[in-house]
Formats: structure tokens, C-alpha cells, sequence
């Protein structure tokens, strides 16, 4: 099962939270080792597969916006 988002605002703590934006580190280290193994198409892929960044969040009920690292 997921990990379960709050709110971190004391007076809210609500679960009523989406996430509205995300963002991605770029792993440099996998885009050289894929580019040494498979060319062009390795290192285009291994800055896409980045290490997991932080994602925003908005509260529904407060209104708040924070950012959680998944």
C-alpha cells in the first residue's frame, strides 16, 4: 500500500490532498554508463530514468501547497 499524504499544517492535517506538480533529478551517472553502452539512445535514456524528485501538493481543505519527497 501507498504512503498516505496529509497536510502538514497542524490546525489541518486533512488526507484530502492531490498532487499537482512533479519534480524529477536528472541522474547524470546512468546517462554516462547508458551512453558508454548503447550510444545516443542510452544516455537519452538514462537522464530520463532520473532518481524520484519531489512531488507538490495541493490541500482541498486548507488550501495549503507542500512538497513531499516519495
Amino acid at each position: 500500500m501507498g504512503k498516505k499524504i496529509r497536510c502538514p499544517r497542524l490546525t489541518c492535517r486533512s488526507m484530502n490532498v492531490e498532487p499537482i506538480s512533479t519534480k524529477k533529478k536528472l541522474s547524470l551517472g546512468k546517462a554516462l554508463v547508458g551512453g558508454v553502452l548503447l550510444g545516443g539512445i542510452g544516455a537519452a535514456a538514462g537522464l530520463g530514468a532520473g532518481k524520484n524528485g519531489k512531488t507538490t501538493f495541493y490541500c482541498k481543505d486548507c488550501g495549503h501547497t507542500f512538497e513531499v519527497k516519495l
